[in-house]
């Protein structure tokens, strides 16, 4: 295989497994940019590594691998936060998603669209504001003329909802109020 035959398939690969990368990460680490420093390193050490992976395998299951690394890497550094998983959570976690299915993650990912619909736009600029722009409460409460705590109370509020729909959505869940 030839490098630009062997670059063109790690690139579509590792496109094609993003969201559930990151997502992976950044269950673990909890902080969007903190994610984004581990995906980066993720992604270099995939590239590095990509002569070792096998094709008869999953990409995804070995990416979310090497990511795991990463994440106790990062964590080993940063024990001075208050809140973080231990070495036993993470690998319970990575097991889980070990387990899941390709499919589980897109079925997710739709139900979630789904469910992002449902909500007022005022919630949805919330987790647009939260999420995508990456501000932090204090700086939508600002914004839009809120107390922090009010904006703290709406995300939790809203992530809950979001929950429930996507139980719901996916038959996981009676119904959705």
């Amino acid at each position: 295989m030839g490098d630009l035959e062997k670059y063109q398939q790690f690139s579509d690969q590792l496109r094609e497994h993003y969201s559930v990368v990151y997502g992976f990460i950044l269950s673990l680490v909890h902080n969007p940019d903190d994610a984004d420093d581990v995906f980066q390193q993720t992604a270099l050490t995939l590239w590095q590594k990509y002569d070792e992976f096998r094709e008869d395998s999953s990409f995804r299951a070995w990416a979310c691998g090497i990511a795991r690394f990463n994440v106790l890497t990062f964590l080993r550094t940063k024990r001075r936060d208050r809140v973080q998983f231990n070495d036993e959570a993470v690998e319970l976690l990575t097991q889980w998603q070990a387990k899941a299915e390709d499919g589980q993650q897109t079925a997710r990912q739709e139900a979630l669209r789904f469910c992002m619909k449902k909500l007022s736009d005022l919630q949805r600029e919330l987790i647009r504001r939260y999420y995508e722009q990456r501000e932090n409460a204090r700086e939508i409460a600002e914004a839009l003329g809120r107390t922090a705590h009010s904006v703290h109370s709406s995300l939790k509020h809203i992530r809950t909802k979001l929950h429930d729909c996507i139980k719901w959505r996916l038959g996981e869940k009676e119904d959705v109020q």
